[in-house]
């Protein structure tokens, strides 16, 4: 279950802020404050608007198809910590977007690393655009590159990347570029072995 941990931070405005959303509700230019409460791991727990006699949920305030559950939250975050390489992925995807969460590129891309090196094709393409346009992590064309070509063994799209990528090398590049990736899939590869050998009997 996801504990409060009494971390919340207030913002005061007017009721005739620009900034909210349509929808959210006339306070008449009221004050009121905005609250957001997060857990230990930077998960969003409760946010809502509060004013003399109003409160205002945070539904009412935030974009349904960008929203998740506490529930789901508890799920994600405990399968990703667990190492469920398609939790991690998707708590990464959380991070990226700031859905129910705070929007964190860096955390994004940590568990999209975790997932990556575990073998899992969505994880490594998530990467490799983080890589590609410096997403929570320098720009790095080389890793960018290996982590397109690793996925491409299962993400149809990121084959016509690498091909794309390959066409604007010289000879002396490409050969580089695809042995670094060659070196990633094979450290890939081991560690999947070494999961499956630490795993479990059933």
């Amino acid at each position: 279950m996801v504990s409060v941990t009494g971390c919340t931070e207030r913002s005061y405005y007017s009721g005739d802020n620009p900034g909210m959303r349509p929808g959210s509700g006339d306070l008449g230019g009221a004050f009121f404050v905005v609250f957001i409460i997060f857990n230990e791991f930077g998960l969003l727990v409760q946010q809502g608007y509060e004013t003399t006699g109003l409160k205002f949920p945070a539904h009412a305030a935030t974009d349904p198809a960008n929203s998740i559950t506490v529930s789901e939250l508890n799920r994600l975050t405990d399968a990703s910590k667990q190492g469920d390489a398609v939790a991690q992925n998707d708590f990464g995807s959380c991070y990226f977007s700031g859905r129910g969460v705070v929007q964190n590129r860096v955390l994004a891309a940590d568990w999209y690393r975790r997932s990556a090196d575990q073998g899992y094709a969505k994880a490594q393409h998530n990467l490799a655009m983080c890589y590609e346009h410096g997403e929570g992590v320098p720009p790095d064309a080389l890793e960018a590159y290996a982590y397109y070509r690793v996925a491409s063994t299962t993400v149809v799209a990121d084959r016509a990347k690498v091909t794309s990528l390959e066409l604007g090398m010289t000879p002396e590049v490409r050969h580089r570029t695809q042995a670094h990736a060659e070196q990633l899939q094979q450290k890939i590869n081991l560690r999947m072995a070494e999961q499956k050998v630490q795993a479990p009997a059933r």
